[in-house]
């Protein structure tokens, strides 16, 4: 059985309109799809600063 392995990423959040965070997000969400990594969870931080992606990829 192979063990879980995470790690993280941020974006600086820009909330001054929903269709460009949904871009950001989607933009980090497929950079780190191409190396097998899976969203497990994600926090914005308060006035915008950032948004912390955590992803997981299962590894033998």
């Amino acid at each position: 059985m192979g063990k879980t392995v995470y790690k993280s990423d941020y974006f600086k959040c820009t909330l001054s309109t929903t269709k460009r965070f949904n871009e950001q997000l989607q933009q980090a969400l497929d950079k780190n799809a191409v190396d097998g990594w899976k969203l497990h969870s994600w926090r914005m931080f308060p006035m915008g600063e950032a948004c912390v992606l955590v992803f997981y990829r299962e590894e033998e």
